[in-house]
């Protein structure tokens, strides 16, 4: 059986490895300064994580569910569904003694807190993809999407206060059939969005997206034949935006 001092040791390590991934991770800027990365977390980690997945019952609708699954249908002539969970609304949720009355799932989350919404996991991120060192003046949220159905989602930008946004693929252990990641568009010279490059949905890879005014990207319209399962991450300024901000304590 699991210690608490192996869990310790397996979140360390993950952060560690991550840590590792940014360093080593090329810098594109073309259609628009981005990031690609694979393996992300340990394979060991990245099961537990895989297997610490909230239920489908503690996600939410997205406020503009209604408007998501109408674009959907337009584009595919089927449904959607999204649906998101903050993680810091789940462990706001998780009450009593850590050791004995928390899932052990909630256990699993609380250590990913503390160390991947920690000052030394902002610093090493931003070091690397926007080139400067962000801890004390700037907010990270996390949260769980799952989407079901008809997926499509427009080309956008994010809003302004957010600096950069780092969006994890999860799924089995190999790629799910009928399942598509994030595309990145420039507009083209009739003012319609042009695709220019789609990174594939892997399990364990990412895509780091800095917000700038070139940083257009969505998901091509698709039927998923499984659960679309993302975890991202939002660095954003400080005190913009309270929702799903994570406070260590």
């Amino acid at each position: 059986m699991e210690t608490a001092s192996d869990l310790r040791d397996h979140h360390d390590e993950a952060l560690t490895h991550v840590i590792g991934v940014f360093a080593r991770a090329s810098v594109m800027r073309k259609p628009c300064l981005h990031g690609v990365l694979q393996e992300v977390f340990p394979r060991t980690y990245f099961a537990k994580l895989f297997e610490a997945l909230p239920g489908p019952e503690k996600y939410k609708a997205i406020p503009s569910a209604t408007t998501y699954d109408a674009a959907c249908r337009r584009s595919l002539m089927v449904g959607g569904e999204r649906h998101h969970l903050w993680l810091a609304h789940l462990l706001e949720a998780s009450t009593g003694s850590l050791a004995v009355e928390r899932d052990r799932s909630d256990v699993f989350w609380y250590g990913f807190a503390r160390r991947f919404a920690s000052p030394t996991f902002i610093a090493a991120l931003s070091e690397h993809f926007l080139g400067k060192t962000l801890s004390s003046s700037v907010d990270l949220s996390i949260r769980f999407v799952r989407e079901t159905g008809g997926v499509y989602i427009a080309p956008h930008l994010d809003m302004s206060h957010k600096l950069m946004s780092m969006i994890c693929y999860l799924g089995q252990s190999r790629v799910p059939n009928g399942l598509q990641g994030t595309s990145l568009y420039e507009i083209g010279a009739s003012g319609v969005p042009i695709v220019r490059k789609s990174v594939p949905f892997v399990p364990n890879s990412a895509l780091v997206l800095p917000r700038t005014e070139e940083s257009l990207h969505g998901v091509e319209p698709h039927l998923a034949q499984s659960d679309r399962l993302t975890l991202h991450f939002y660095l954003q300024e400080a005190n913009k935006d309270a929702r799903g901000v994570v406070r260590l304590q």
